[in-house]
């Protein structure tokens, strides 16, 4: 039995955050992306929709909020127009360990995004980048070449740069393993049918619990 819902996943970030939404067939609904190219932004067509990241000058900080509200609000409003009230959201948890300036603006992008989701009514998967490397490559440790080199069934890559389809791989990925984390829980015979390294990712390990047990939010 496949869980019928849809599925978004979402790779934040101040200058270049993916969003991807997915149906329950693993169909593309719409893709959200920043993009600091405006060739690549003039040249988007639905379902891949480019906003062009916002300027900012570093230690400005009125428009580095400002950035951060403008991102914020895209994906709400992207979130508000796709979404079904079923919606599962699957997020990239902080990096374990991250530090710096950056990080602590990220954690103010996070917290806005968080609060619209609730607001909205729908709930989110918390999804180490560790934990996406593995389901997607086999490696917690893999890098972005790797990432991107696997295939992604109904994703046309070919249509963003470098930096901006690294992001967008991310999101769709999230969004996949959002997808079989429903699934699982609906039906734990689905296993068969995902990816063995999704697998082992979402089952219990003697080392760790599995992202099966991972309490969604809020």
């Amino acid at each position: 039995m496949k869980a019928k819902g849809v599925y978004a996943g979402l790779d934040l970030s101040l200058a270049g955050t993916g969003a991807v939404m997915l149906n329950s067939a693993g169909e593309l609904i719409s893709v959200l992306a920043f993009s600091q190219s405006a060739r690549e932004v003039k040249n988007s067509k639905a379902p891949y929709s480019l906003r062009l990241s916002p300027p900012v000058k570093q230690g400005d900080p009125r428009s580095m909020w400002k950035r951060t509200v403008q991102v914020a609000s895209e994906i709400d409003a992207w979130i508000k127009q796709h979404a079904a009230p079923s919606c599962l959201v699957g997020i990239e948890d902080h990096a374990f360990g991250a530090r710096g300036t950056s990080i602590y603006q990220l954690g103010h992008l996070h917290g806005m995004v968080r609060r619209d989701l609730q607001e909205a009514g729908l709930r989110w998967l918390l999804i180490a980048p560790t934990e996406l490397k593995a389901a997607v490559t086999g490696k917690g440790n893999a890098d972005k070449k790797a990432m991107m080199e696997v295939p992604t069934p109904k994703l046309d890559q070919s249509r963003f740069g470098a930096t901006t389809r690294n992001n967008v791989v991310d999101a769709y990925w999230l969004a996949r393993l959002t997808m079989a984390f429903a699934e699982i829980q609906v039906d734990a015979g689905t296993a068969l049918a995902v990816p063995g390294t999704f697998v082992k990712v979402l089952l219990p390990h003697s080392k760790r619990p599995g992202l099966k047990s991972r309490e969604v939010l809020p």
